[in-house]
């Protein structure tokens, strides 16, 4: 490449990225190619809006939250949105086929399909392609049905078990939830040991329990993400827990179904796909990816999404001008757990806060007024009660 690293191009009229995956990162990098309008842009997507998984856990205990989740594509993208879902790609002659049998060509295609994970905290499998209406009555009976609940259990440790089980306790502190993990450690290996130690103290005086070292062994035989009353389940290590709602938060997998089997030369044994540093699939100099679908090696936060973005636009751009391409580097190494609306803890390349600075970081709104703004969508009305309170 050259030595340019100019901002600016001209329209290129033979020019179409297109995007697959309608979550954060995808969003982000349509909404910024778009601003630079220096080419044609689609993003596909099943759904008619993108879903904001980061807010599911408290939409789930708090029905003024609805208002958050759900952000219109059409308002968002315009004329750039196809709804639909690829099912095929053929990244010899640039082409997707989407479910409907209806192919889409471009110059340059972005992954960004993310991973999937159990509702509610992702849209995928049989839920993949619901409009934002229906998954807002899938999400409002989930929310009574948790209501009812008075034992809630959780499997695995990670970010999503902490989280929704401070949300539950802030809403509705006179429910038992526990969660058991068979790491000896919470949310990340990042976390530090003093990190740790402070999660464990904040968990225990919202009365959250936490079982470390053991797994529930009779998961078969058992209801998960619903309503099931007096659920008996048994552990490894010989204990025996009653729980009337078992949310189980393990089992993430990579949304790779289209490209498997023409980018199989470029994934990982976990399915995500190998990038070289300006964040193209290896092998491709037309393919990019962003997003949790990319192999990079870094702690995903909500920040990622618009860093990921960030570069591939340049590096498109560059690509234009023949200018120098932009390396990615993962943002400096954060850690942020949310307990609640008001509690919480945080670290920032190895130093350690508290309460304050993660309810502003995350637990205040679940990154909801920067994700609207950041995508160019007026935050919608909401009552002040929203992170106080539950209303069901």
């Amino acid at each position: 490449m050259g030595n340019g690293n100019s901002t600016q191009v001209a329209y290129q009229d033979n020019m179409h990225v297109v995007i697959v995956g309608g979550g954060q990162s995808g969003c982000y990098l349509a909404v910024q190619l778009l601003k630079s309008n220096f080419c044609k842009v689609t993003l596909i997507d099943p759904r008619d809006a993108m879903y904001h998984n980061h807010g599911a856990m408290r939409a789930a205990v708090n029905e003024d939250f609805m208002n958050y989740m759900f952000l219109p594509f059409a308002d968002m993208l315009g004329s750039s949105f196809q709804r639909g879902t690829v099912v095929a790609m053929d990244s010899n002659n640039n082409t997707l086929t989407l479910k409907s049998g209806y192919q889409v060509r471009y110059t340059h295609l972005v992954v960004a399909t993310g991973e999937d994970m159990p509702f509610p905290f992702k849209l995928g499998g049989e839920n993949a392609e619901l409009s934002a209406a229906k998954a807002a009555d899938l999400l409002n009976q989930y929310r009574l049905e948790l209501s009812d609940c008075n034992r809630i259990a959780f499997i695995g440790g990670g970010y999503n078990s902490v989280e929704m089980a401070g949300e539950i306790k802030t809403a509705f502190p006179d429910k038992e939830v526990i969660i058991i993990t068979d790491e000896d450690h919470l949310v990340t290996k990042r976390a530090r040991p003093a990190l740790q130690a402070s999660l464990l103290n904040i968990l225990q005086q919202k009365g959250i329990a936490v079982i470390h070292n053991d797994s529930v062994y009779n998961l078969e035989s058992v209801l998960t993400n619903r309503r099931a009353d007096g659920q008996v389940l048994k552990t490894k290590n010989g204990k025996v827990l009653v729980t009337d709602f078992l949310i189980n938060t393990e089992g993430a997998q990579i949304n790779n179904g289209f490209y498997e089997k023409d980018l199989a030369g470029s994934m990982s044994p976990n399915g995500t796909l190998d990038v070289d540093d300006y964040l193209r699939v290896k092998g491709h100099d037309n393919i990019y990816a962003v997003g949790d679908v990319t192999s990079v090696d870094e702690e995903k936060t909500p920040c990622t999404p618009n860093e990921h973005a960030k570069v591939v636009k340049a590096n498109l751009i560059a690509e234009c001008n023949n200018a120098t391409m932009t390396a990615y580097k993962a943002v400096m190494e954060v850690v942020l757990v949310s307990v609640g609306s008001e509690a919480g803890v945080s670290q920032i390349c190895g130093m350690q806060f508290g309460n304050f600075p993660t309810k502003m970081a995350k637990g205040k709104d679940r990154n909801s007024s920067s994700t609207w703004t950041d995508l160019g969508l007026q935050l919608p009305a909401i009552k002040p009660e929203v992170c106080q309170g539950s209303k069901v």
